[in-house]
């Protein structure tokens, strides 16, 4: 690369980062133009070695979630020039939030994220050098922590899979909510049995009854899918007051669950019984469900899904002699205010599984100075009752006719 112009003598070698360091010797001649004389003589060139910092690799904005894990692992690099090539070494920035650490020799970074950096972006700076005297070069990871709050998401994750039934009296006239059911298979919802018989009296009316989407519902002009067939259950167990909790009275329950059949496919189902959705005392879970605002039948068209925590007080399971074959033996002690009216819904843990189907209120006897206990089916019994055991139990109701009034002579009893 190195050339001369002829008639100036002026020589110019554009050096590269692979001469240096270096020594170099090159032959010069030159010659007279007007006889055969030249001369040559020897050009030492020596190039030196400016050093250049080493440049960090550009890293994409790190995402984490701490619902899903707390550690971070980035692989620094950076890019340098200089020959023969230099050793790396890392840096942290003495800013750098707790628990961030950095292997100064193969630049991997790792943050164990605490909960007080949810939802914040964070700059985790470091310095990167070659081992030279040049400034070492700073670089920049950005990390965007978040922490959804988890009852936000299990109250997504039911309302996905919940629905409002209804039924219309007439075309065009009231629109009358009957309870809520979840839907946990493409046609099948879960609903309790006080339901079931609210839709077969409607059913005997003539009165058409669908399963409205909560996600998106409108009670003025409703658009669900059709209940075209509707089987109930009820299991028969004994549950326990908590009126002294060393040795407790017994008291008789029944809590319903009822199955029903739509026209067409649901657009979202839910999963019952998951194994790893364990049910302990003093859990808080989540309940969806539709309060009726002071008791009163008459506020439907202003009701809207009402998100509530509980506790559970107890998992209690009934004594053996009353247990029933087939039946759902396990029930669930709930602590807390619920509506009024809950219309039997589901209720979940903070990762939306479910754990529980309601179905019944119980109430305490007088003499018990508590909150209101509510009774629950555990949803891995009901589930294992669904899909593998009883379902022969399982009887078809159907619709109520309305009393007629019937004209008797009055010479006849």
């Amino acid at each position: 690369g190195m050339t001369i112009d002829e008639s100036t003598g002026t020589i110019r070698w554009q050096t590269s980062e692979a001469d240096g360091p270096g020594e170099f010797r090159c032959q010069v001649t030159v010659n007279r133009g007007d006889t055969a004389l030249s001369r040559s003589d020897w050009l030492e060139i020596r190039v030196n070695e400016i050093n250049q910092s080493p440049q960090p690799n550009a890293i994409v904005t790190q995402s984490v979630n701490l619902l899903e894990t707390d550690m971070l692992s980035v692989k620094l690099s950076a890019t340098d020039g200089d020959l023969p090539r230099q050793e790396l070494s890392y840096q942290l920035s003495p800013d750098a939030p707790d628990g961030v650490q950095l292997d100064s020799k193969t630049g991997e970074l790792t943050w164990q994220i605490g909960d007080q950096y949810a939802n914040g972006e964070w700059n985790l700076s470091y310095f990167v050098s070659d081992g030279s005297q040049t400034q070492p070069s700073q670089g920049t990871v950005r990390v965007r922590v978040s922490k959804p709050d988890p009852w936000d998401i299990a109250q997504q994750k039911l309302r996905d899979s919940l629905y409002l039934i209804v039924t219309e009296t007439k075309p065009g006239k009231l629109i009358v909510p009957l309870g809520t059911a979840c839907a946990i298979d493409e046609r099948t919802l879960l609903t309790s049995a006080s339901v079931a018989h609210g839709i077969n009296d409607a059913r005997g009316r003539d009165w058409p009854v669908l399963a409205v989407d909560t996600r998106d519902f409108e009670l003025v002009d409703p658009v669900g899918w059709k209940i075209d067939k509707v089987q109930t259950h009820a299991a028969y167990v004994r549950a326990q007051s908590i009126e002294d909790p060393q040795s407790r009275a017994l008291q008789e329950s029944f809590f319903d669950l009822a199955l029903l059949t739509t026209d067409r496919e649901l657009p979202a189902t839910c999963d019952l019984g998951d194994v790893e959705a364990k049910v302990k005392n003093d859990q808080t879970v989540a309940f969806l469900g539709f309060a009726i605002e002071g008791g009163s039948l008459s506020n439907f068209d202003s009701m809207e899904p009402a998100f509530q925590k509980v506790q559970v007080l107890s998992v209690v399971p009934p004594p053996t002699e009353s247990a029933i074959q087939g039946r759902p033996p396990f029930l669930l002690q709930l602590l807390g205010k619920l509506p009024i009216q809950p219309f039997g819904s589901l209720i979940i843990d903070e990762q939306g599984d479910v754990l529980a189907i309601y179905a019944f209120q119980a109430d305490l006897p007088e003499d018990v100075d508590s909150d209101p206990v509510h009774y629950a089916v555990d949803s891995m019994h009901a589930a294992a009752f669904l899909n593998q055991k009883g379902l022969d139990l399982w009887i078809e109701t159907n619709p109520i006719q309305p009393n007629v009034p019937t004209t008797v002579p009055n010479d006849q009893p």
